[in-house]
């Protein structure tokens, strides 16, 4: 329904633009298009629902991946925990992170951030 009434609201705008014959018309109807549309993409970005991201985190610390897994429990992100190896076959351990919005994903890089030991990370979307 709303994309009919947006419809019609564009084709009237449209005609009393082609009536006007103004170029002062035409050039303060594209700004308020262009603002519009740029508006309604922000709101559209609050609204919809978010991407998963999936994050896959591995590390030979065990501690520190351990502290990164405590860290996920306590901000209520949903995450899979499994032991795995490294090429060289030494023990390491892996984190599947499913972040559901972009703030959790933004914890997660702040919280790597923060630590001293080196991660893979590799992020779908």
């Amino acid at each position: 329904m709303t994309i009919v009434v947006s419809q019609f609201l564009f084709y009237f705008v449209i005609s009393e633009i082609i009536n006007q014959n103004n170029i002062i018309v035409i050039i303060a109807v594209s700004v308020a298009s262009g603002l519009g549309s740029f508006i309604a993409f922000k709101i559209n970005d609050k609204v919809s629902k978010e991407k998963l991201y999936l994050n896959i985190i591995t590390s030979k610390h065990l501690d520190d991946m351990t502290e990164l897994c405590e860290f996920l429990r306590i901000k209520n992100i949903k995450n899979i925990i499994t032991d795995s190896y490294n090429k060289d076959w030494t023990k390491s351990m892996s984190v599947q992170v499913f972040a559901l919005t972009r703030v959790e994903s933004k914890l997660i890089d702040k919280f790597l951030d923060g630590q001293d030991n080196k991660y893979f990370r590799e992020i779908l979307y």
